[in-house]
Protein backbone atom coordinates (compact mmCIF):
# COMPACT_ATOMS: atom_id res chain seq x y z
CA UNK A 1 0.00 0.00 0.00
CA UNK A 2 2.48 2.65 0.78
CA UNK A 3 4.37 1.65 -2.45
CA UNK A 4 1.21 2.52 -4.06
CA UNK A 5 0.42 5.85 -2.22
CA UNK A 6 4.27 6.68 -3.19
CA UNK A 7 3.46 6.12 -6.80
CA UNK A 8 0.99 8.18 -6.53
CA UNK A 9 2.63 10.79 -5.05
CA UNK A 10 5.18 10.59 -7.89
CA UNK A 11 2.30 11.00 -10.56
CA UNK A 12 1.27 14.00 -8.98
CA UNK A 13 4.67 15.50 -8.97
CA UNK A 14 4.96 15.04 -13.02
CA UNK A 15 1.94 16.31 -13.51
CA UNK A 16 2.71 19.19 -11.27
CA UNK A 17 5.96 19.34 -13.42
CA UNK A 18 4.66 19.42 -16.56
CA UNK A 19 1.96 22.09 -15.19
CA UNK A 20 4.80 24.17 -14.09
CA UNK A 21 6.55 23.93 -17.10
CA UNK A 22 3.47 24.79 -19.53
CA UNK A 23 3.50 28.15 -17.36
CA UNK A 24 7.02 29.26 -17.72
CA UNK A 25 7.75 29.05 -14.04
CA UNK A 26 9.76 26.19 -14.11
CA UNK A 27 12.02 28.02 -16.85
CA UNK A 28 12.61 30.79 -14.76
CA UNK A 29 13.19 28.31 -11.71
CA UNK A 30 15.71 26.15 -13.76
CA UNK A 31 17.51 29.69 -14.64
CA UNK A 32 17.78 31.02 -11.82
CA UNK A 33 19.13 27.83 -10.18
CA UNK A 34 21.57 27.21 -13.24
CA UNK A 35 23.08 30.80 -12.45
CA UNK A 36 22.09 31.83 -16.10
CA UNK A 37 24.58 28.90 -17.46
CA UNK A 38 23.52 27.81 -20.96
CA UNK A 39 21.26 24.81 -21.09
CA UNK A 40 21.54 22.31 -23.50
CA UNK A 41 18.84 19.64 -24.33
CA UNK A 42 20.41 16.07 -26.04
CA UNK A 43 18.22 14.28 -27.79
CA UNK A 44 19.69 10.89 -28.76
CA UNK A 45 18.00 7.23 -29.03
CA UNK A 46 21.49 5.64 -27.16
CA UNK A 47 21.19 6.06 -23.37
CA UNK A 48 25.76 5.46 -23.27
CA UNK A 49 25.82 8.25 -26.07
CA UNK A 50 23.35 11.00 -24.14
CA UNK A 51 24.78 10.64 -20.93
CA UNK A 52 28.88 10.55 -22.54
CA UNK A 53 27.54 13.91 -23.79
CA UNK A 54 26.30 15.26 -21.07
CA UNK A 55 28.83 14.39 -18.29
CA UNK A 56 30.89 15.88 -20.48
CA UNK A 57 29.38 19.24 -20.97
CA UNK A 58 28.07 19.33 -17.09
CA UNK A 59 31.89 19.52 -16.79
CA UNK A 60 31.90 22.23 -18.47
CA UNK A 61 29.15 24.51 -16.38
CA UNK A 62 26.69 23.87 -19.47
CA UNK A 63 23.21 22.69 -17.98
CA UNK A 64 22.00 19.70 -19.33
CA UNK A 65 19.07 17.73 -20.26
CA UNK A 66 18.97 14.41 -21.60
CA UNK A 67 15.84 12.54 -23.66
CA UNK A 68 15.63 9.51 -25.52
CA UNK A 69 12.35 10.75 -27.84
CA UNK A 70 11.34 13.64 -29.20
CA UNK A 71 8.12 13.53 -27.62
CA UNK A 72 9.72 13.89 -24.48
CA UNK A 73 12.57 16.93 -25.57
CA UNK A 74 9.22 18.75 -26.61
CA UNK A 75 7.61 19.34 -23.04
CA UNK A 76 11.22 20.79 -22.10
CA UNK A 77 12.59 22.55 -25.18
CA UNK A 78 11.42 26.11 -23.81
CA UNK A 79 13.83 25.44 -21.18
CA UNK A 80 16.97 24.83 -23.72
CA UNK A 81 19.25 27.37 -25.58
CA UNK A 82 20.43 24.98 -27.55
CA UNK A 83 19.22 21.56 -28.96
CA UNK A 84 21.73 18.15 -29.82
CA UNK A 85 19.49 15.70 -31.69
CA UNK A 86 19.96 12.24 -33.26
CA UNK A 87 18.25 12.20 -36.73
CA UNK A 88 16.82 8.90 -36.33
CA UNK A 89 14.91 8.42 -32.92
CA UNK A 90 12.37 5.84 -31.30
CA UNK A 91 8.81 7.10 -30.90
CA UNK A 92 6.00 8.30 -33.08
CA UNK A 93 8.13 11.75 -34.22
CA UNK A 94 11.54 11.44 -35.99
CA UNK A 95 14.61 14.05 -35.44
CA UNK A 96 13.72 16.30 -38.64
CA UNK A 97 10.00 16.60 -37.35
CA UNK A 98 11.46 17.18 -34.02
CA UNK A 99 13.23 19.94 -35.49
CA UNK A 100 10.32 21.42 -37.72
CA UNK A 101 7.95 21.28 -34.35
CA UNK A 102 10.78 23.35 -32.54
CA UNK A 103 10.98 25.64 -35.31
CA UNK A 104 7.57 26.58 -35.71
CA UNK A 105 6.83 27.05 -31.82
CA UNK A 106 7.63 30.79 -30.90
CA UNK A 107 8.64 29.91 -27.94
CA UNK A 108 11.58 27.95 -29.28
CA UNK A 109 12.06 29.08 -32.84
CA UNK A 110 15.24 31.00 -31.84
CA UNK A 111 17.04 28.40 -30.05
CA UNK A 112 20.37 26.36 -31.61
CA UNK A 113 19.80 23.22 -33.49
CA UNK A 114 22.80 20.85 -33.54
CA UNK A 115 21.94 17.21 -35.68
CA UNK A 116 24.42 14.95 -33.87
CA UNK A 117 24.07 12.05 -35.93
CA UNK A 118 25.34 8.85 -37.79
CA UNK A 119 23.53 9.32 -40.68
CA UNK A 120 25.81 10.80 -42.42
CA UNK A 121 24.51 11.09 -46.47
CA UNK A 122 24.38 13.85 -48.53
CA UNK A 123 20.90 14.10 -48.69
CA UNK A 124 20.75 13.53 -44.31
CA UNK A 125 22.72 16.87 -44.21
CA UNK A 126 20.22 18.48 -46.56
CA UNK A 127 17.15 17.60 -45.21
CA UNK A 128 18.19 18.41 -41.41
CA UNK A 129 18.95 21.91 -42.98
CA UNK A 130 15.65 21.80 -44.86
CA UNK A 131 14.40 21.68 -41.26
CA UNK A 132 15.89 24.08 -40.04
CA UNK A 133 19.15 22.58 -37.89
CA UNK A 134 21.69 25.11 -37.76
CA UNK A 135 24.78 22.94 -37.61
CA UNK A 136 25.28 19.50 -38.79
CA UNK A 137 28.09 17.02 -36.83
CA UNK A 138 28.59 13.66 -37.99
CA UNK A 139 29.72 10.70 -35.83
CA UNK A 140 31.86 10.04 -34.60
CA UNK A 141 32.08 13.28 -33.61
CA UNK A 142 34.53 14.31 -30.11
CA UNK A 143 32.70 15.74 -27.31
CA UNK A 144 35.11 18.61 -27.13
CA UNK A 145 33.92 19.33 -30.98
CA UNK A 146 30.83 19.40 -29.82
CA UNK A 147 31.38 21.96 -26.89
CA UNK A 148 33.34 24.25 -29.42
CA UNK A 149 29.98 24.50 -31.45
CA UNK A 150 27.75 24.68 -28.53
CA UNK A 151 30.08 27.78 -27.10
CA UNK A 152 30.04 29.74 -30.93
CA UNK A 153 26.23 29.45 -31.08
CA UNK A 154 25.55 30.30 -27.22
CA UNK A 155 28.64 32.89 -27.52
CA UNK A 156 26.64 36.65 -27.80
CA UNK A 157 27.26 37.90 -31.14
CA UNK A 158 30.05 40.35 -31.71
CA UNK A 159 29.54 43.97 -33.04
CA UNK A 160 30.20 42.77 -36.44
CA UNK A 161 28.23 39.85 -36.37
CA UNK A 162 24.82 42.40 -35.10
CA UNK A 163 25.72 44.61 -37.64
CA UNK A 164 25.89 42.52 -40.47
CA UNK A 165 23.79 39.19 -39.38
CA UNK A 166 26.92 37.34 -40.16
CA UNK A 167 27.20 33.63 -38.84
CA UNK A 168 30.02 33.10 -37.24
CA UNK A 169 30.17 29.40 -37.40
CA UNK A 170 31.87 28.13 -40.92
CA UNK A 171 30.09 24.76 -40.39
CA UNK A 172 26.39 25.67 -39.47
CA UNK A 173 23.90 24.47 -42.36
CA UNK A 174 22.49 27.88 -44.12
CA UNK A 175 19.91 29.76 -43.06
CA UNK A 176 16.68 29.51 -42.58
CA UNK A 177 14.54 31.11 -45.20
CA UNK A 178 11.20 32.64 -44.34
CA UNK A 179 8.15 31.99 -46.79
Amino acid sequence: MAAAHSAGRQQGGVHALLEMEMSGKLRRQFRTRALEQPVVLIVHQDRDTREMYAEFLRRHRIVVLTHERAEEALRVATLADAIVTDLRLPGTMDGLQLIARVRADDRTAEATIIVLTASVFSRDRAAAAAAGADTFLPMPCLPHDLLKHLHSSLAPPSAATRRHGNREDAHAAPEKRTA
